[in-house]
């Protein structure tokens, strides 16, 4: 009787990290973000802005991993009167939350000279083929196959990002409510950027042809 008891004990225990059950956690993940609240939710529930880790993991409970990378960045500071500009390479590490589960993670950045707040990255199924950006160290094991709501629409991953139209000269357009630039490579749009909205979102696309939405990154400030 008294070894049941322990056992139930420990069951208890692994399912309350952080006080919440994984077993009450939602089997599909939901993310919903509203530029003109200025609102993000996940399952439902109002997410601090900027993103704060002890609240995340109440409500996600504890990262399935925890990784820290550390590489090498240019910081440089411009003149001023009769101080010359510098430029320096400086350590910089890497701090990446992985949800394996959900597809997403939180990442933050420091350095001596800076420091970065948490940012929020989903990965869709579609792999990233454009090589002009860092790769990340690290990503989740699963993609995202949740609900990403973006201003009442829903993203769909299996469709072109970039509407009909629209190329590398083009000086602003308007998707889901928002307005959006981009950047590109040679004369191929390869990322999406919000020019106003708040919290601020980066669409990195997977290829040339296809257009289709690789991975978000959510950047939430302070208001």
């Amino acid at each position: 009787m008294k070894q049941s008891i322990f056992v139930s004990m420990l069951l208890w225990l692994s399912m309350s990290t952080n006080g919440i059950g994984q077993a009450n956690l939602p089997k599909r993940m939901t993310i919903t973000l509203n530029t003109h609240t200025h609102s993000i939710y996940i399952n439902g529930q109002t997410i601090l802005q900027p993103f704060d880790l002890k609240q995340i993991n109440q409500i996600l409970g504890k990262p399935s991993r925890t990784e820290t990378h550390t590489r090498k960045v240019r910081f440089e500071r411009r003149g001023y009167r009769s101080i010359p500009p510098t430029s320096e390479m400086v350590d910089m590490t890497e701090y990446y939350y992985i949800y394996d589960q959900w597809g997403l993670m939180f990442v933050k950045s420091n350095s001596l000279v800076k420091a970065k707040p948490l940012k929020l990255i989903v990965f869709f199924h579609n792999p990233r083929i454009f090589t002009n950006t860092r790769a990340f160290k690290y990503h989740p094991q699963v993609a995202f196959t949740g609900t990403f709501t973006l201003n009442t629409q829903v993203l769909s991953p299996s469709q072109k990002a970039v509407p009909e139209g629209v190329n590398e000269q083009s000086q602003g357009f308007t998707q889901w409510g928002i307005l959006w630039g981009a950047t590109s490579i040679g004369t191929v749009i390869d990322r999406l950027y919000s020019a106003k909205a708040s919290p601020h979102l980066m669409i990195y696309l997977d290829a040339g042809k296809t257009q289709r939405i690789s991975y978000i990154k959510v950047i939430s400030k302070s208001r």
